[in-house]
């Protein structure tokens, strides 16, 4: 149990004291928030697309899959900013942007955060 432990926190540390790291991973949500707001587009979706981008770079594993993690996290938020902002639902398979549409539009035209 306790190597357990060690072998997670041990990961943390290399994820964020490497500053390559943490700019892929900052590189990442910004890119996924991105693509996350435009309609169509799915975290899959992004991640495939990103997936030959990362072996044409020559990315190490940890990298690349920060890269990635930050693209996916992205992506959920950002589905919210087309829902907020033009009452459209982003994706539409996950009922959760339909649903923040309707109450949030109203709070925005108001001028409310």
């Amino acid at each position: 149990m306790s190597e357990t432990i060690l072998h997670i926190f041990s990961g943390f540390q290399l994820a964020v004291t490497d500053p390559i790291n943490l700019l892929l991973m900052v590189a990442g949500t910004f890119l996924g928030l991105i693509v996350g707001a435009l309609p169509g587009f799915s975290s899959p979706m992004a991640i495939v697309i990103l997936l030959p981008i990362t072996y044409h770079l020559k990315l190490p594993a940890i990298s690349a899959l920060l890269l990635m993690m930050g693209v996916y996290c992205g992506t959920k938020c950002g589905g919210s900013y087309p829902a907020v902002l033009l009452r459209t639902p982003g994706r539409l398979p996950v009922p959760v942007p339909h649903l923040t549409a309707t109450p949030w539009h109203s709070a925005a035209n108001r001028g409310k955060p």
